[in-house]
C-alpha cells in the first residue's frame, strides 16, 4: 500500500500514533507525509484544528532537541578532557593529569547518563534515538563513544530525572487518547 492510500487513514489515528508516526516521517526527511499528517488532525468547533493534537508534538519538540543538545556538548568536553588530559601526561603535570582525569570521567558519567535516559525513553515508547528531532547531532555524540572514560558510570537519580521530563513531554490526557470525532 502506498502512503496515499495510507492517508486517508490518518484522521482514524490516535495522538500518540500520530506523534510517533510524525516523528518518523520527519527522521525521514519526507515533509509531505508530515504535512499530511498534521493536516489530518481532527478540528476543534470553528474548524480550527484541535489544539490537542499538536500540544504533545510541540513539548516533545521542545525537550528532546534541548536534551541532544546538551548531550552534544558533553560529547564535546567528553573528547576535549580526554585530550587535555593526554596533553598534562605527556608533560609530566600529575596534578594537571588528576584534574583532566576527574573532569574527564564527570563528563563520561553524564554522557552515559544522558543516552540511558534516551535509550530507555525511546524502547518504553517505541521509538529510535534516530526519529527523535534534533537527531542530526549524533555523529557529533557518536565520536564522543570512543573517548568516553572507562570508569563513568550512570548517574542513577539524574538518569530518572531526565526520563521523567521526557515522559512528561510525550504523555498526553490518557483519557483523550482517542481521536476525536472530525468536524465536517
Amino acid at each position: 500500500m502506498n502512503g496515499h492510500r495510507l492517508a486517508v487513514h490518518y484522521p482514524l489515528l490516535r495522538r500518540e500514533e500520530r506523534l510517533r508516526a510524525t516523528l518518523a516521517a520527519g527522521a525521514r526527511g519526507d515533509t509531505a507525509e508530515v504535512i499530511a499528517l498534521l493536516s489530518s488532525c481532527p478540528t476543534a468547533p470553528g474548524g480550527i484544528p484541535d489544539p490537542q493534537c499538536f500540544r504533545r508534538l510541540l513539548r516533545v519538540l521542545a525537550e528532546v532537541p534541548n536534551l541532544l543538545s546538551i548531550w552534544s556538548e558533553v560529547s564535546h568536553y567528553v573528547v576535549q578532557n580526554r585530550l587535555l588530559m593526554r596533553a598534562c601526561e605527556t608533560r609530566g603535570d600529575a596534578a594537571g593529569t588528576y584534574t583532566m582525569k576527574s573532569e574527564w570521567r564527570r563528563c563520561s558519567e553524564l554522557w552515559r547518563t544522558v543516552e540511558a535516559a534516551l535509550t530507555g525513553f525511546c524502547g518504553e515508547n517505541d521509538l529510535t534515538i534516530e526519529q527523535l528531532p534534533g537527531s542530526e547531532l549524533l555523529p557529533s555524540i557518536e565520536v564522543a563513544r570512543a573517548e568516553l572514560h572507562p570508569e563513568g558510570r550512570v548517574d542513577r537519580a539524574l538518569k530518572e530525572r531526565i526520563t521523567q521530563r521526557l515522559q512528561q513531554a510525550w504523555e498526553d490526557d490518557p483519557s483523550s487518547d482517542e481521536a476525536p470525532e472530525q468536524e465536517n
